[in-house]
């Protein structure tokens, strides 16, 4: 009797252990099942992130080719306004030769004030010239200007 009694307890004993080791293997079973969920969210995640990833290099690039073309064009239009400048420049001097020639030739007889007229004439044509060159200037100034504000934006 105190055999079977004692066997009695060490099968209670035993099915209290069973129980619990089946608890613990569920548990362990669903810890088991969120960290595959898990990983599979971080996979996702990865994934999700890799693709964001890719579509910013995609436009980065794209953004360093705009920038790159955009400085292209800002040292055309400073090329061309230096060559403007350079124009208006010569102008400059040919006026400045001029007024300096009509200045010397007023004092000339009346026969050379025709010639003198004629030649004042020709300055206040080439005044106009340079009018049209100081508003290319400008033109071109502001082109860059808007080149330099645009780049600096990218």
């Amino acid at each position: 009797q105190k055999l079977n009694a004692q066997l009695e307890n060490d099968l209670a004993a035993a099915r209290t252990e069973l129980t619990q080791l089946d608890g613990a293997v569920a548990r362990a079973k669903q810890e088991g099942d969120t960290f595959r969920s898990e990983a599979d969210k971080a996979r996702a995640n990865e994934t999700q992130a890799r693709n964001e990833l890719e579509a910013l290099k995609t436009d980065n690039e794209k953004l360093l080719n705009t920038v790159h073309q955009q400085q292209q064009h800002s040292g055309d239009l400073a090329q061309k306004l230096d060559k403007a400048q350079t124009e208006i420049a010569q102008q400059k001097e040919q006026i400045s030769r001029l007024t300096t020639d009509l200045d010397q030739r007023r004092d000339l007889a009346e026969q050379e004030r025709q010639m003198r007229l004629q030649q004042e004439r020709d300055a206040d044509l080439l005044k106009q010239r340079l009018g049209g060159f100081e508003n290319d200037r400008m033109q071109a100034q502001q082109e860059v200007q808007h080149v330099q504000d645009r780049v600096q934006h990218c």
